[in-house]
């Protein structure tokens, strides 16, 4: 009887250190971090703020636990960035665990 889960590839443990990568680099050069990151194509074409500028401002003040200036970034980094790093610890668990889902091969 097959097994429905499956041994980890190379690719999981890949894209789980490039984001743990980018966490530390955000640690210790938060300005390097800021330079790498897009503008906000939202408020490019509106000429308006939308709901996700700041956020990475606001992680990166979470980082260094300036939460003060995180909420003044962006409110909803509170929820958000809680959100992602439960996110990104449940997928090290399965990659751990080896029961990381099969992915739709490509037609």
């Amino acid at each position: 009887m097959a097994s429905s889960s499956r041994r980890p590839k190379t690719s999981d443990f890949v894209v789980a250190i490039a984001i743990a990568s980018l966490g530390v680099a955000a640690l210790v050069a938060p300005e390097f971090v800021l330079r790498l990151t897009p503008p906000c194509l939202i408020s490019a074409l509106l000429g308006e703020v939308c709901w996700g500028c700041g956020i990475t401002h606001a992680a990166l003040a979470f980082l260094h636990f300036d939460f003060a200036g995180a909420w003044a970034f962006n409110k909803l980094s509170f929820v958000v960035l809680p959100l992602l790093l439960w996110q990104y610890f449940q997928y090290l668990r399965m990659i751990w665990r080896g029961c990381v889902p099969s992915r739709p091969r490509a037609a």
